[in-house]
């Protein structure tokens, strides 16, 4: 059990990449040459993939955009899963095995 709570941060931090590598939301607003509300860098606001989606009337685009939504949200959700992961696992590491 031990081993196990250890390795569990280390699978969420590789569902983080994985989901990470797959948002790519500056890639997909230039090749559909979307114009977001401020200058980007490394990623795209939430805010302006939502609105994207409301004012795209392109099924394509909407589809890729919400696809692009829904791996933000996951990578969002593989970070709080691995914080969560690491509390857990010095949690029962300083307790239950101590």
């Amino acid at each position: 059990m031990q081993n196990v709570l250890t390795l569990m941060p280390m699978c969420f931090f590789l569902l983080i990449i994985f989901f990470r590598l797959k948002e790519n939301s500056v890639a997909l607003f230039e090749k559909y040459e979307l114009q977001p509300t401020k200058k980007i860098v490394w990623e795209v606001p939430i805010s302006d993939l939502k609105k994207q989606i409301e004012l795209t009337s392109d099924e394509r685009i909407k589809e890729d955009l919400q696809k692009c939504l829904r791996n933000r949200r996951y990578t969002l959700l593989s970070i709080f899963l691995c914080f969560l992961s690491v509390f857990i696992a010095g949690f029962f590491n300083s307790v239950v095995y101590n």
